[in-house]
């Protein structure tokens, strides 16, 4: 079982307003509460390396990427809006994109999560087949834990031995009938 103190985590979204961008800082620092090492831009005044590299190393180095589906991040996402608008959540998309296509479209990094059940429609097509966690309540919140951290709510037991059965013929009333 993988130990939330070895989990990396990334939160990509759109800064699209201050309330948004709010709930994912506090999504963040409650990540970081529950001792996994999340990572948001919000925690950084300017990288050294420019914010090009660091999206590229946060989504590299991460164990997880949760993607913030909402409208405005799917319209980046697909290359729907303005290019000089948004350009980190394009950027991001974009490498989401290649990773998953050089995973032969393989994805266990790359999470989809929502803030509300209704923006279930903006989770962008590429990311559709996988699981995604709505986080409206604490359920949510532990089911997106859950995964983070291989908790799994059910457990499949152990495989047993087979159990070992008598064998023989009995006869009763003339007809054969197997033990």
């Amino acid at each position: 079982m993988t130990t939330s103190k070895s989990v990396k985590v990334f939160i990509s979204y759109c800064r699209e307003t201050g309330e948004h961008s709010e709930k994912v800082l506090k999504l963040s620092d409650h990540l970081r509460y529950d001792g996994i090492d999340c990572n948001i831009d919000q925690y950084i005044q300017a990288p050294n390396q420019g914010w090009p590299r660091w999206m590229d190393q946060q989504l590299t180095n991460s164990s997880y990427v949760l993607i913030v589906c909402t409208k405005t991040y799917e319209r980046r996402f697909n290359g729907e809006t303005n290019a000089d608008i948004g350009k980190g959540s394009n950027f991001e998309s974009l490498l989401t994109l290649q990773d998953i296509y050089d995973n032969n479209s393989r994805n266990d990094k790359f999470i989809p999560i929502l803030f509300r059940k209704q923006d279930i429609q903006f989770i962008p097509k590429l990311l559709k087949p996988f699981q995604s966690f709505i986080i409206n309540s604490e359920k949510g919140y532990e089911n997106l834990y859950r995964k983070l951290t291989n908790q799994p709510l059910i457990v499949k037991p152990d495989l047993g031995k087979h159990k070992s059965l008598p064998s023989g013929i009995n006869l009763i009333k003339g007809k054969d009938e197997t033990v």
